[in-house]
């Protein structure tokens, strides 16, 4: 077992910078290799370098977009991903079976892993992976604001980015095509989800699944800004799902149009149009 770990040490706001030598302690016993990321696409390069050299599994101590990075280069691929939670939000890691350190530890002891689906995003013949969550509207322009300020470790670049950006927010007009059929319709919020959890632990697809080949899609429609607010407040816990503004529906294909921001894994992919679908058993996962 050969072990290449990368390290995005500002995740968190530095929390990953501040932990990372006492994680990687808890691996001292296997063949370790780390690499700490020097900016923006260096952990794709890392990753890159990893399955080159043969490592049986990549570490990865950071958040979501940290993870967003190592998947472009290790999709379908034998590598198996081992995420360590240390990110503003680190998402992904709540819908998968670790929970923390000695977990994650045991499953390698055991050599235990599964095979899970990525989300695909394509715009201008440019396609790239998402391994939890693609937003289109006015989640992916709070990602925005989360993103151009320092972030913090206990959730609260979220919160305080929602309030911020609530004064600007007006419905967008998105015209949407799925297997079943196109409509348009004004939209507040567009959740694409292969995982079930974003914005630092709200439950935004409480039946999305990594392995069923499916991406859950939920719409929210146009709403006021107060009306928002009250949707959002049941994100929290996916009461989201029932109310009637709010469309569901499971797809492996979807093209959506119009204008709006699109953010993947916690990082800006520019406006829409885009092409979403999904890429079967497309990552080793430790389990």
């Amino acid at each position: 077992m050969k072990i290449f770990a990368i390290v995005n040490p500002i995740a968190g706001g530095g929390y990953a910078g501040e932990i990372y030598r006492s994680v990687l302690k808890e691996f001292e016993k296997f063949d370790l290799e780390f690499h700490l990321t020097s900016g923006p696409g260096n952990a794709t390069e890392l990753a890159k370098a990893a399955l080159e050299n043969g490592f049986t599994h990549l570490v990865c101590i950071g958040g979501d977009g940290t993870l967003n990075e190592i998947v472009q280069a290790i999709a379908k691929s034998p590598i198996i991903l081992v995420p360590i939670s240390a990110g503003t939000g680190s998402d992904f890691v709540k819908s998968t079976n670790i929970r923390d350190i000695p977990s994650v530890v045991e499953a390698m002891n055991n050599n235990t892993s599964r095979s899970i689906d990525l989300g695909k995003i394509t715009r201008n013949g440019e396609t790239r992976y998402f391994l939890n969550i693609l937003e289109v509207g006015f989640g992916a322009q709070v990602m925005k604001r989360v993103n151009s300020r320092r972030k913090s470790h206990d959730g609260r670049s979220f919160t305080s980015a929602v309030l911020a950006t609530i004064p600007s927010y007006r419905p967008y007009e998105i015209s949407i095509t799925h297997e079943n059929g196109s409509e348009s319709m004004k939209v507040a919020e567009i959740i694409i989800a292969n995982g079930r959890y974003f914005g630092g632990g709200m439950l935004a697809a409480p039946n999305a699944d990594l392995d069923d080949g499916l991406l859950d899609v939920h719409i929210v429609k146009g709403a006021g800004k107060l009306q928002l607010l009250t949707k959002l407040r049941k994100l929290k816990d996916g009461r989201h799902i029932n109310d009637p503004v709010v469309s569901s529906m499971r797809s492996s294909s979807l093209k959506l149009e119009g204008k709006a921001p699109v953010e993947i894994d916690g990082e800006d992919f520019g406006e829409l149009p885009v092409e979403v679908g999904v890429e079967n058993n497309a990552i080793r996962l430790i389990n």
